[in-house]
Order: structure tokens, then sequence, then C-alpha cells
């Protein structure tokens, strides 16, 4: 069986997701425009989050959030350093989430 044409394609074990599948392609820069002041946001697991690293940066835990009325998904690949018991997980980059932005992780 062959995949649909523009959708992911799985080769000895890897998946790959060409980014024109995508759709429209964004960087999480497009927050920036937003005239809000930032701040930086932490994503907490607690007991469920596993940071074990894999290749290319992949971990078995991973967080998006969904700015409200935009196609845009944002990963937080930021693994917070040295958290607290019950506070691991990710976070944005420094000063990057516009204060007031509605969403869903």
């Amino acid at each position: 069986m062959e995949p649909a044409p523009g959708w992911g394609a799985v080769s000895g074990g890897t998946t790959t997701f060409p980014l024109d599948a995508l759709g429209q392609w964004r960087n999480c820069d497009a927050l920036y425009n937003d005239p809000n002041p930032k701040t930086t946001v932490l994503g907490y697991f607690g007991d469920k989050f596993n940071g074990q690293t894999g290749s290319a940066g992949q971990t078995p835990s991973m967080l998006f959030f969904k700015k409200a009325g935009t196609n845009t998904l944002i990963n937080y690949s930021v693994m917070i350093l040295n958290p607290a018991p019950g506070k691991e997980g990710f976070l944005s980059y420094q000063n990057s989430m516009p204060i007031g932005t509605s969403g869903t992780f």
C-alpha cells in the first residue's frame, strides 16, 4: 500500500512529514508581532513526564500550544532545567508568549 501523496511516509522505521504536507508553515516568530507584553510559559507534566531524549532531539513527552484563531502549532521543546520534583516539563522561549493569548495546550 502506498501512502497518499503529500502525506507522511514510513521508511525503515522512520516517519517523514514533508513541510508542504502540513499546510502553511510558520515559525513561532508569529507571536512576536503581538503588541501585548511577553512572558515565559512553563508546562508542567508532574509524574507523567518522560524526558529521555531520543534521536534528533525527539522526546517521549512533548508539549504543543495551538493559538486560538490561527492555524499554528507551537512546539515547546526546551526542557525545564533542574526542576523541583513534580515540576518537570517544558518552557517557551524566554519572554516570547504574549500575555492574554488564548489557546489550547
